[in-house]
């Protein structure tokens, strides 16, 4: 009897290949992941049994948000800046003549633990100096006057100085093979930069003419 049910499963495999396959496929890869599971399970319910007293070890899952970082160096940033602007203007026959001055500065300074550990190995910083200077004169037309227009020249020119450094500490240095005692290394970039505009703006409008009612 079990005979002729082999020869009748053999005789239907070979008839229907693909579904045969499909069959066969689908049976390995399940018993393969059931097999693969069972073994992690019971790999994990194996943990340190070998350690006398494990019976009274209990687990607890802590939340993954709670949790602080340690530093040998606490970061700080501060920035420091003021400004200010001259308006002056000056009514004329036909137009209005404006000159607004404007000068701003600020200093800026950071200073962050770079690997974020307890251990002394390296900080950087960005400090950066910048200042700013912008002239415009305008002149434009009153408003009463049957054609707008406005001319105007501005100019402006900024100057920034970066000073980023990075210093290697004393743990990083002694792993590196510095011998005791070397002094913190510091590199520092000195960089400038400096930038001026100019623009000479000319614009007219043609007011619109309303129609009389009479």
């Amino acid at each position: 009897m079990i005979r002729n049910y082999l020869t009748i499963a053999l005789r239907n495999i070979v008839r229907h290949k693909l579904y045969s396959f499909i069959n066969i496929a689908g049976l390995t890869v399940g018993l393969t992941c059931a097999i693969f599971i069972i073994l992690f399970v019971r790999d994990q319910l194996s943990y340190d049994r070998w350690i006398p007293g494990t019976e009274n070890l209990e687990f607890h899952f802590n939340d993954p948000f709670d949790y602080s970082v340690t530093w040998d160096q606490s970061g700080k940033e501060t920035l420091k800046a003021w400004g200010g602007s001259l308006t002056w203007s000056e009514q004329l026959a036909h137009s209005e003549f404006r000159s607004i001055s404007a000068y701003r500065t600020h200093e800026y300074d950071s200073l962050f633990d770079t690997d974020f550990s307890p251990n002394q190995w390296i900080n950087d910083g960005s400090p950066e100096e910048f200042e700013q200077v912008s002239q415009e004169f305008r002149l434009t037309s009153n408003p009463d006057s049957k054609l707008g227009w406005i001319v105007g020249l501005y100019y402006y020119h900024g100057n920034s100085l970066d000073l980023n450094f990075i210093t290697f500490q004393q743990d990083i240095l002694g792993f590196l093979g510095a011998p005791p005692g070397t002094p913190d290394l510091k590199s520092q970039a000195h960089g400038r930069q400096s930038g001026c505009a100019g623009s000479t703006v000319l614009t007219r409008l043609r007011r619109p003419l309303h129609s009389r009612t009479r």
